[in-house]
């Protein structure tokens, strides 16, 4: 994953710790979690970066 290649990171939560969701252009999604939590039990979802693609 190459940040041009980045066009969306939300900030979520997992039991008070952030988590983060890096969507690509190449339709691949990628967690950055403390716990292992998958994308759909992530709470609190705040997109921060969004690039129209």
């Amino acid at each position: 994953m190459s940040v041009s290649t980045i066009t969306e990171i939300i900030e979520a939560e997992e039991e008070g710790h952030k988590a983060y969701i890096f969507k690509c252009k190449n339709g691949k999604t990628y967690l950055e979690t403390s716990l292992g939590y998958t994308e759909d039990q992530l709470k609190n979802k705040k997109t921060l970066y969004s690039i129209a693609g």
